[in-house]
Parts: C-alpha cells; structure tokens; sequence
C-alpha cells in the first residue's frame, strides 16, 4: 500500500525529490 502511494506520488511529480527520497527510506523501512 505504501509502495503504490509513494510510486503514484513520485509520478505525479514526474520523479520529482519529492518521490525520491520517499522512496529510498520506504523501500528499507518495509523490508
């Protein structure tokens, strides 16, 4: 569920930083 708002997030950003770093700690927080 966090992948998918985090992936739709840095879409909508067009990979903006605001996708960026929500991705790196998300990804390692869920693993």
């Amino acid at each position: 569920m966090l992948e998918a708002f985090i992936t739709n997030l840095g879409r909508y950003n067009e990979g903006y930083l605001d996708g960026e770093p929500l991705k790196l700690p998300a990804a390692n927080a869920e693993r």
